[in-house]
Formats: structure tokens, C-alpha cells, sequence
């Protein structure tokens, strides 16, 4: 069990490839502690992500998951996965979405 101030973090359900919540908060703030747990969970894959030897498509991935559930904006995102610029990051979230339409295995990857 992890406890923020007045939020209540318990393990519902936890798998190899998911996991499921039970949070509780008496005062409306959980939009801002799942934006914080999405963002620290992220954080974790970081390093090894964008480690040396690592293919581009999982940083790709790794922004368009930024982008999507932390609601961070693209300079945030492109320092915190190398110091890279923000036109950097929007052109490889574009290349990764027309990688995505072009290839169903793939979306599948990301998705899942």
C-alpha cells in the first residue's frame, strides 16, 4: 500500500503485463495523482529505453505514452528522454503515428 497525503494507493489486481488500482481520496484530486503516478511509473523506463543500443521505436513509444497519459509538453518530453529538442520530439511522434497506421502489428505492440 502506498499513501499520498488524503490519497490511498492499493494493489487490486497485478499481472505480468497490467496492472489493475483501487485509489481513494476524500478530496477530488485524483486527476492530479494519476497524472504523478503515470509520470513517476514512465520515469522508471527512462534509462532503459533510451540506453545505448536501444531502437528508436521504443523512445517513439515512449514520448507518444508521455504525450498521451502525462500531459507533459514535447520540450518536457524531449528532456526527459535525452535533452533532445522539442521539433525532435514532434517529428518522431508524427513518424511514429504513420508507422502506426502502416503497420497493425505494431499498434498492437504499443497498445498491449
Amino acid at each position: 500500500m502506498y499513501i499520498m497525503p488524503n490519497v490511498t494507493l492499493l494493489p487490486y489486481v497485478c499481472m505480468i503485463n497490467h496492472f489493475n488500482l483501487l485509489v481513494t481520496t476524500p478530496e477530488g484530486n485524483l486527476s492530479g495523482f494519476m497524472r504523478h503516478f503515470n509520470l513517476s511509473t514512465l520515469l522508471l523506463l527512462v534509462e532503459d529505453i533510451t540506453g545505448p543500443g536501444r531502437k528508436s521505436i521504443e523512445r517513439s513509444m515512449l514520448m507518444k505514452l508521455f504525450y498521451r497519459f502525462c500531459q507533459i509538453t514535447q520540450p518536457e518530453i524531449g528532456f526527459l528522454v535525452g535533452g533532445i529538442d522539442y521539433r525532435a520530439v514532434s517529428q518522431t511522434r508524427k513518424r511514429l503515428q504513420v508507422k502506426l497506421e502502416q503497420d497493425p502489428k505494431m499498434k498492437d505492440r504499443l497498445i498491449n
